[in-house]
């Protein structure tokens, strides 16, 4: 009701709309099939299949990588512009601890659906199909305004009120300011360009929304972390009025709004970060005063110092020998914080610090999508493509919070407790 919303209407409308029955039924019929990262052929063919006893038209396995094909499938409800929904089918390997049900039972107990996966986009997997499948003529479009970044993805919306804050990329990103005073007549209020784009948009004031995203070349590459602030003070004219950045790095928040903290009181936000060519895992403490971002520390769930990485008596592999056009997983390996090495027969192999998966020589033009491969393999053995290995996934942060004085965070390996202002740390419990 903050944004003028029936939140309660809404969803009485939407449960109107969809079978509700048919959505437990999918989700459990999804959570059944496992799909840990690198085993998800059975789940797109369970989807695919799914689609094609539906509406669907199109439905095809998109092949990726082995075991990994996309599932996709088309809706049509006339003319207007493509809406994409989106999803991942892997998981982390399941956990151990399980107590109300078995991981892959998808078992329905007090009205939820519990199995390995439901969080991680599975249930979304299920209802996403559900939502299309819903009687077209209880969802009427009143309005569209078109024209948004052709060519390019929308990678974030955030509605305020009557006013929605669009990102589209592809190399550049435009940041959208429409006007939705009048549903039949939406219109373009403003539009800035910068590079890279923000995934997450997160209103703080009146006339200032932070962006969490990524920084990119001007070809579109992205390049790490990137938190804008941008003035919309004039829907007109917004502008950005000054980036944080931290090449070579990632957050959740990018992808996962709960794991983005706005603290209001002090002007102070929290976002998980990650960067594997720095080892870094952890979270990052932000101001914002007076229309600019400062970094006020940095929170650690390791009391471990971490040390340097990719000793190898193999030959470590350079971009010019990999190829540098973006179309094959090499390239994706190493300038995303791995390492690529060619090793001889007689070579030991592997990485410090780094889980090493050797390639035999004749197998490599697999991971080329477009073009020939470019790696010399004269003399060589087999080639490895090293992947950072070390704990920065068990401690990474995944929520956080502020109790009194005390700025809390969450891990798969701690629950921590630093002070909101120095960012001492007060207390760590240790879960693993």
């Amino acid at each position: 009701r903050r944004l003028g919303v029936d939140a309660a209407a809404i969803a009485a409308s939407v449960l109107a709309a969809v079978d509700v029955e048919r959505a437990v039924e999918l989700t459990q019929a999804v959570c059944r099939v496992p799909s840990v990262l690198g085993e998800e052929l059975a789940l797109a063919e369970l989807l695919a299949d799914t689609m094609r006893r539906s509406q669907f038209e199109n439905v095809e396995l998109q092949p990726v990588l082995p075991n990994r094909p996309n599932s996709i499938g088309e809706m049509h409800f006339g003319a207007g512009p493509r809406v994409v929904l989106t999803g991942h089918m892997d998981t982390k390997p399941e956990s151990i601890g399980w107590t109300l049900a078995e991981p892959y039972s998808g078992a329905l107990i007090d009205g939820r659906v519990y199995g390995h996966g439901i969080m991680d986009m599975k249930a979304a997997l299920a209802c996403q199909i559900v939502a299309m499948e819903a009687d077209g003529d209880q969802l009427v479009k009143i309005g569209a305004v078109g024209g948004l970044g052709k060519g390019e993805r929308i990678f974030s919306v955030r509605y305020v009120g009557e006013t929605a804050y669009v990102v589209t990329f592809r190399q550049i990103d435009p940041f959208y300011v429409i006007d939705l005073s009048d549903p039949r007549n939406m219109t373009v209020e403003g539009e800035l360009k910068i590079p890279g784009y923000s995934s997450y948009l997160h209103p703080i004031s009146d006339t200032l929304v932070l962006g969490v995203g990524q920084d990119a070349t001007d070809e579109g590459r992205t390049t790490g972390t990137k938190v804008s602030l941008f003035d919309v003070s004039d829907p007109a004219n917004p502008l950005e009025v000054d980036v944080w950045m931290m090449p070579d790095s990632s957050s959740d928040a990018e992808f996962d709004h709960r794991a983005f903290l706005w603290w209001a009181p002090t002007n102070t936000a929290v976002l998980p970060l990650q960067s594997f060519n720095d080892r870094f895992s952890g979270a990052v403490v932000l101001k914002v005063e007076n229309n600019v971002i400062t970094e006020q520390g940095r929170i650690q769930h390791s009391d471990e110092e971490v040390g340097a990485i990719g000793q190898t008596d193999c030959r470590v592999l350079t971009l010019d020998e990999i190829g540098t056009e973006e179309n094959n997983e090499f390239f994706y390996v190493q300038d995303g914080g791995g390492q690529v090495q060619g090793c001889e027969p007689n070579d030991q192999g592997g990485a410090a610090g780094l889980f090493c998966n050797p390639i035999p020589v004749d197998e490599i033009d697999f991971y080329y999508w477009d073009g020939e491969p470019t790696i010399d393999t004269t003399g060589l053995d087999r080639i490895e493509i090293c992947y950072p290995d070390w704990n920065g996934f068990q401690n990474a942060v995944q929520r956080t919070m502020v109790i009194n004085n005390s700025l809390w965070t969450l891990s798969m390996s701690r629950v921590q407790s630093n002070d909101l202002g120095t960012l001492d740390r007060i207390e760590a419990i240790d879960l693993t």
